[in-house]
């Protein structure tokens, strides 16, 4: 994908699902182009908690051929009740994440976006339990607005 991968930030998950139908993406290209971004961006903004690449990668490599929608497209999990079996969730809470809390199932929404061919990679920062209208939590910080990082 190349200096390409830089243009999927802004791309509809409809349409990097397009590219991986036509051949002109693999799901694990996607997701590495997703990843290289996060890496880059995210120790400004802090909107990513945690992540779990190398399972990801897996994921992306193991998906069926054809029959998902979304087959291939990266996405970030909200650090808020979106369980997926076997990774770490704090619903923004110190606690939890003091605790090590890993997820024992997996919620129907998430389930549905997996079965659509979505690859969970990381999770998204959120306020404590969703209770407030800014993502500023004990547990991970606060989030940074990326145009203005003094804003959160």
């Amino acid at each position: 994908m190349g200096g390409a991968s830089d243009e999927l930030q802004w791309m509809p998950a409809t349409e990097q699902a397009a590219l991986v139908r036509r051949g002109e993406a693999t799901p694990l290209e996607l997701l590495d182009a997703a990843i290289a971004r996060m890496e880059r961006l995210n120790p400004s903004i802090n909107a990513v908690t945690v992540s779990w690449l190398d399972e990801a990668r897996d994921a992306a490599r193991a998906l069926p051929e054809d029959g998902q929608p979304l087959r291939g497209v990266p996405i970030l999990l909200k650090d808020l009740h979106a369980q997926l079996h076997g990774t770490p969730l704090t619903n923004g809470n110190a606690a939890l994440k003091a605790a090590g809390y890993r997820c024992t199932e997996t919620s129907a929404q998430v389930e549905r976006l997996v079965r659509a061919g979505t690859v969970p990679f990381a999770r998204a920062n959120s306020c404590e339990f969703g209770s407030l209208p800014v993502t500023e939590p004990l547990a991970w910080g606060p989030t940074r607005n990326p145009w203005d990082p003094s804003r959160t």
